[in-house]
């Protein structure tokens, strides 16, 4: 549950500041959890609040896949496909076992409406909503 509180993620299992492979640390989270279910702080300025900013980068080895994204948003969140339903599978028929695949969601911070230091997620009448995200995907071939 969101506190308020924004962590360093240095030396943590969140620890995402140099190249890593996702599942490396894993076994470091709480149980609860099941794997990675968390929102990262993309630390804009103010000036850059609204300005389109690199956020992640996932990198294949095996087939040289790159992801990567870009956002408005001042979050991104994390989450691993921790918990799965029993009937979910490929294309090739093989169930999906826990954290086969990941997603990242550029956002704002979970809880931002009742954390005034957080950015504002009011949307008011007559006010008009923008975000832009890019996912961009490339080859390192």
């Amino acid at each position: 549950m969101p506190t308020g509180e924004i962590w360093s993620v240095k030396n943590t299992p969140l620890d995402f500041t140099q190249p890593t492979r996702i599942g490396a640390h894993l076994h470091e989270l709480p149980a609860v959890i099941g794997g990675y279910d968390h929102n990262f702080v993309l630390h804009k300025s103010n000036e850059a609040a609204v300005a389109l900013t690199f956020a992640a980068r996932v990198y294949a080895p095996k087939t040289g896949r790159i992801m990567e994204v870009y956002t408005t948003e001042p979050g991104i969140q994390l989450y691993t496909m921790n918990r799965i339903p029993d009937n979910l599978y490929s294309r090739d028929g093989k169930p999906y076992s826990p954290h086969a695949a990941l997603c990242l969601e550029a956002q704002h911070f979970p809880d931002s409406l009742h954390q005034a230091h957080f950015p504002s997620i009011l949307l008011t009448p007559n006010s008009v909503y923008r975000q832009t995200t890019i996912y961009q995907f490339k080859t390192d071939h």
